[in-house]
């Protein structure tokens, strides 16, 4: 029931992810993780997360499907998303900007995208400056602002700590052989799937209460091996 109450697909991203962790993730003695410490860990450590939520609902392999840019053929690219189960990075970073500064940035947190979402941070430079916890050893003022030349190296400092959330996918056109490279959001995927598996959830307890007229809990209670009988002698008797 607790699964079902998560507002996968309607949600902003962040509340999604911070959502479904807090329902699936627990400590070793099956204690949830709080919505409000989930919020706070890096999207690093989300996305891990979200991954083993994703590969334990459902499987280890996914399907993307792309455009080829040259040829407007369309190809769908098998991915193994347990390749991508990593320990996650540092949450600090050292960064060496073009001007000789050593500067020092944190990985994005949850609580950030839900800021950036919400458009209280939305330029480039102020979302760098949010990030900034020293510059050659040097806490920064409140009204530090980043300049402009240190984005991109500090943009560039962050993919390569965390590469997964600019994750690119190389791939052969069938039609025209063009070898070109496809960015995936790992993230939206994982939360489309997972929003898809609900839906089919959804759709059973519908097919069965209807049927049976058994009440969303009951139905719920079942294993699912229980529940996929009954909808295969639903299919077998051509019911509605």
């Amino acid at each position: 029931m607790a699964d079902l109450d998560v507002d996968v697909a309607g949600a902003d991203r962040a509340r999604a992810v911070t959502d479904v962790l807090g329902a699936c993730v627990a400590d070793d003695d099956d204690t949830p993780w709080p919505a409000r410490a989930v919020a706070e860990w890096t999207l690093a450590e989300r996305l891990q997360a979200l991954l083993a939520v994703r590969i334990a609902t459902i499987s280890t392999h996914t399907v993307v499907s792309v455009i080829c840019p040259m040829c407007d053929t369309g190809m769908e690219l098998e991915i193994d998303l347990s390749a991508f189960l990593t320990s996650t990075p540092p949450p600090l970073a050292t960064v060496r900007t073009s001007d000789g500064r050593e500067v020092v940035v944190r990985l994005p947190r949850g609580v950030d995208q839900a800021r950036w979402i919400d458009g209280a941070v939305d330029h480039p430079a102020d979302i760098a400056a949010s990030l900034v916890t020293g510059i050659d050893g040097v806490s920064p003022s409140p009204d530090f602002r980043v300049p402009t030349h240190w984005i991109d190296d500090i943009d560039d400092a962050l993919r390569e700590r965390d590469p997964l959330t600019a994750l690119a996918a190389s791939a052969s056109c069938p039609e025209c052989g063009t070898m070109t490279a496809h960015d995936i959001d790992l993230e939206a995927l994982l939360l489309s799937e997972l929003a898809a598996e609900q839906r089919r959830h959804l759709d059973d307890v519908y097919r069965l209460a209807s049927a049976f007229h058994w009440t969303e809990r009951d139905i719920l209670a079942l294993p699912s091996w229980r529940r996929r009988r009954y909808l295969a002698q639903l299919d077998a008797d051509e019911f509605p």
